[in-house]
């Protein structure tokens, strides 16, 4: 089982946290009838973090969305995808985990421009592996950052598109 706690704090805006207990195989799949834009979709920030597993199967159109950033600390995430797997409007921020992205047209994307500090895919740590990507395996307005960790892309278009792009030696690796 999965738990999502909603922690209004003080900071600038709420935040969407979902915990992947220890140990725990978790699973979530909407069907095209969802009224949402995502199987897991939040307007505020959402973490997601902890030592299970989460398989998201977007049918309607995206696996996991926010309205804000979508950062992803830990766990083991499988994402399937009628559109784009992850899609933080603001950012995706990976720091760490196993994930997974398979049947969709883009695996990871950011799409602000209207704001400066926006826009933007940074991935720290972790392994993410971009299957077999109808579109782009990381699409970003503002930059792209992947400065450790391993990223595998298979992507039919551009492995990462965007045209501010810092990408540290040995983590980016094309198949």
């Amino acid at each position: 089982s999965w738990q999502m706690f909603v922690r209004l704090t003080g900071a600038p805006r709420p935040r969407v946290i979902v915990h992947l207990d220890s140990g725990s195989t978790n699973y979530v799949e909407d069907t095209a009838a969802n009224a949402l834009s995502a199987c897991i979709s939040s307007k505020d920030d959402l973490t997601i973090k902890g030592d299970g597993q989460l398989t998201v199967i977007g049918n309607k159109k995206h696996g996991i969305k926010s309205s804000n950033d979508v950062k992803i600390k830990n766990g083991t995430l499988n994402i399937s995808a009628a559109a784009t797997g992850i899609y933080g409007e603001d950012s995706v921020q990976i720091s760490g985990g196993n994930t997974v992205i398979s049947a969709c047209k883009d695996g990871i994307k950011a799409s602000n421009a209207a704001e400066a500090e926006k826009g933007f895919v940074t991935i720290e740590a972790g392994y993410v592996n971009v299957q077999n990507a109808a579109g782009n395996g990381i699409e970003a307005i503002s930059g792209v950052t992947i400065s450790g960790g391993a990223v595998n892309i298979h992507s039919v278009k551009r492995s990462v598109n965007c045209d501010y792009q810092s990408i540290a030696d040995g983590c980016l690796f094309e198949y």
